[in-house]
């Protein structure tokens, strides 16, 4: 419960996406007591995000309408950056091997953008993979708190004064 609600978002985001990722944080915390809502979590706190980026796009006039598109968008606007992303700044702040997955090499010369857009491409195919799928399997409580706090990174980013300035 105290890990949840450590996931807070800032006051700037909208009230319907506060209250979609609230109700995600929820069903990840009531995963302790039906395995199922672990998965459900991550998968609506994907869907906060979607909605995130839908709003933050809201009134535009050829605003991309799917996830994909969005996310690029958003990376071409500079709304979203590496160090807004929990786990990215850790990794850069790191000097361990944990992060080989996503890094080449020594941290000396990563290019932490490219960091973030495998990071975010990843994040879209989990959405897609929860939004469609061919069976139903579970996440691990773990994996649906990543995608929560992923979630929650990329829409307190979206709502930050500094991507307000970038609009």
């Amino acid at each position: 419960h105290a890990a949840a609600s450590d996931l807070s978002l800032p006051q700037s985001v909208p009230d319907e996406v506060r209250g979609y990722f609230d109700a995600a944080r929820t069903l990840w915390v009531c995963g302790w007591f039906y395995y199922p809502y672990y998965t459900w979590a991550g998968f609506h706190a994907a869907v906060a995000a979607e909605t995130a980026l839908r709003f933050r796009f809201r009134g535009e006039r050829h605003a991309p309408r799917t996830l994909g598109p969005m996310i690029r968008q958003a990376l071409a606007r500079k709304w979203l950056r590496p160090e807004g992303f929990a786990r990215i700044a850790e990794a850069q702040a790191s000097n361990d091997d944990e992060w080989s997955d996503d890094l080449v090499g020594s941290h000396q010369g990563v290019n932490w953008d490219e960091v973030m857009e495998r990071k975010l491409e990843a994040f879209r195919d989990a959405r897609n993979w929860h939004a469609h799928p061919e069976q139903f399997s579970y996440n691990t409580p773990q994996n649906g708190f990543s995608l929560l706090e992923f979630s929650r990174d990329l829409i307190a980013q979206l709502y930050s004064p500094r991507s307000e300035r970038r609009a």
